[in-house]
């Protein structure tokens, strides 16, 4: 058994890159074969899975369906589908992989949606703000903070987003993550008021207040951060702006 493991090993990369072939018989054919042998644990799945996620945006319904399947029932083998999301972002956001950026967020939207447990969503948070930090460009950045729009923050969450400003920080000059960030505020407030009118918090209304107000303090001194950011940076803009003046003014 290990002898064939090795040996698939090797011959991964050629076995995953018949999913782009022209032929449709041999995407079907490779994917199912793909299928049987992950979810059957006979191979371990490695970054290469993000092959099967582009298969979601594929032409051809089937192999669209196909993998949809695929993902739903990986989701299902514990930590197996958070396991790998981590190198499904980051393969798929790489400037290199040149994938179309609505073709990207149908990807994610499908997939994160599967990704339900807290603690998950919470590591998963953390991770995803530590790439943001990582990112080589703004459309890199942009596929970043859709992703951490997808997913559900609880206070734990939007502490990761203060413990990791720096990470984000000096992408706020970017319109577009200012918005993100505003929409998973927004979010935030809307989900601890619903989890706070829940049976489960209603039996304790000190523990129920405490946790809404523990939310609105964190998002104001997000949104705080934001707002600091920005004027930090726009002050900085025009410094150079002088001084780029000033340079040409005495320039003859």
């Amino acid at each position: 058994l290990e002898f064939r493991r090795v040996l698939f090993r090797s011959w991964t990369p050629h076995l995953y890159g018949r999913l782009r072939d022209d032929s449709l018989i041999v995407k079907r054919t490779t994917l199912n074969v793909l299928t049987h042998l992950i979810l059957n644990d006979m191979v371990k799945v490695k970054g290469q899975i993000s092959d099967i996620a582009l298969c979601i945006i594929d032409q051809d319904p089937r192999i669209s369906g196909m993998s949809r399947m695929f993902f739903s029932e990986f989701a299902r083998k514990g930590n197996a589908l958070y396991n790998v999301m981590p190198d499904i972002i980051s393969r798929l956001c790489d400037p290199d992989a040149g994938v179309p950026e609505e073709n990207f967020q149908v990807i994610l939207k499908w997939i994160m949606a599967l990704i339900q447990k807290e603690k998950q969503t919470e590591s998963l948070v953390e991770k995803i703000i530590l790439r943001l930090g990582a990112s080589r460009t703004e459309r890199q950045s942009r596929d970043l903070m859709f992703c951490l729009s997808l997913l559900s923050f609880n206070e734990r969450s939007l502490r990761r987003i203060l413990e990791n400003w720096n990470c984000i920080s000096d992408k706020i000059h970017e319109a577009t993550i200012v918005d993100s960030l505003n929409g998973i505020l927004s979010n935030a407030k809307k989900m601890a008021k619903q989890v706070c009118k829940s049976k489960r918090f209603m039996e304790s209304n000190f523990y129920s207040s405490l946790t809404l107000q523990e939310v609105r303090a964190l998002i104001e001194e997000i949104e705080h951060k934001i707002a600091e950011t920005i004027e930090a940076d726009q002050e900085e803009q025009q410094v150079v702006k002088k001084a780029t003046q000033t340079i040409g003014a005495k320039t003859p």
